[in-house]
């Protein structure tokens, strides 16, 4: 059987047509310029400066750019100013795709199109290196509270020894002076001995009042000081749950934290404690830390690990918390029909080790 040369042209014609009808040219290529919003934090998204002209880097626009070189993508840049409000500027079309470390979860899911995670992360705490001076272990003996404590009993010592003297003046003055200062100082020794219940037998009350005035004193004295006592102990005690690293997550009980407002960080540290300070950004939050505002930072941990990497010399720590672990990825727009042909560029990348790379340039581990 023998096929003309027009009907062969038209076979193919036919061919090209259900091909193309099957598979859209977007599967293949993208020929678009892609609106690009960029939103996040160090290491994913770095705000710098170069030769004068404001820059977006970070480990995000590196797995972006590489895929668009691969994709022969045109492009526009749009610095974000939150996570959130980049979601819903891709949910209403303004933008094609999110570059960032956005955090997959469902009520995002309802928004936007979450691509293909490039790296699944742990949730971070930076706190202090474990390690307390002596000065830390005795500093609630400088606290406002101890104070006030001492200047309080130096003030009844004072009040009684000025009635002891008043009393004990005309008939004892061998060991209370008629003379104001010797006989209230001698009046304050006689009280502090008392209080002490050591007894020394140095000075004694010879007055009925004077008795009567002791006795009292000896009474609120075992008071005083097992009140005293027992204040300086809680003091001590709470000082050292204060100071006591952090070694998991259960630790953050009754600790100050900071994190992020309005992120899955939020989220997840109010799991552990109810004294949280949100801040703007993750640098604002290890400020609060360097500053001993707060006892601990939650975030990701590859933004706190990026922090160490910039700032060895800063005594701190990141625990990795294991039950709260999070995958991060691109966003597009629901039904968004590149996101084939992207998610399978994106998936190259992580196959051929590119994004592993990416990370290990900035220090962090992926």
């Amino acid at each position: 059987m023998k096929f003309s040369s027009n009907s062969s042209n038209k076979l193919r014609q036919f061919v090209v047509a259900v091909i193309l009808f099957l598979f859209p040219l977007s599967l293949f290529s993208i020929t678009d310029t892609l609106n690009i919003v960029v939103a996040g934090s160090p290491p994913f998204v770095i705000d710098t400066v170069i030769n004068g002209k404001k820059t977006i880097t970070g480990i995000s626009l590196e797995i972006w750019k590489s895929m668009a070189k691969e994709l022969n993508i045109q492009y526009t840049l749009t610095r974000g100013k939150t996570v959130g409000g980049s979601i819903d500027s891709v949910q209403m079309g303004v933008y094609d795709v999110l570059v960032g470390p956005i955090t997959v979860n469902a009520g995002r899911a309802e928004k936007v199109n979450f691509m293909q995670p490039y790296t699944r992360g742990k949730m971070g705490i930076m706190t202090f290196v474990g390690e307390s001076s002596f000065f830390d272990f005795i500093s609630p003996l400088f606290s406002k509270t101890f104070a006030v404590g001492i200047g309080i009993l130096l003030g009844l010592l004072f009040f009684v020894g000025n009635l002891i003297w008043f009393a004990e003046r005309k008939i004892n003055t061998d060991c209370f002076p008629k003379n104001y200062f010797r006989g209230v100082l001698n009046g304050m020794w006689f009280s502090i001995v008392t209080f002490s219940t050591v007894g020394y037998g140095d000075l004694v009350v010879k007055s009925h009042f004077g008795r009567v005035l002791s006795g009292f004193w000896i009474v609120c004295s075992m008071i005083i000081a097992s009140s005293l006592t027992a204040t300086i102990a809680t003091a001590f005690t709470l000082n050292q749950l204060k100071n006591s690293a952090i070694e998991k997550a259960s630790d953050l009980l009754n600790k100050k934290v900071a994190t992020v407002e309005k992120t899955t960080s939020a989220e997840i540290a109010s799991k552990y404690t109810d004294k949280i300070l949100k801040e703007t950004s993750v640098a604002r939050c290890i400020d609060q830390l360097v500053n001993k505002e707060v006892d601990a930072v939650v975030f990701g941990a590859p933004q706190l690990q990026y922090h160490l990497y910039k700032h060895p010399n800063d005594k701190l720590m990141i625990i990795a918390i294991d039950d709260e672990v999070e995958n991060l990825s691109f966003v597009v727009p629901h039904n968004y029909e590149h996101t084939t042909l992207l998610n399978t560029t994106l998936l190259k990348k992580i196959e051929d080790g590119s994004i592993t790379k990416f990370f290990e340039d900035y220090g962090v581990a992926r």
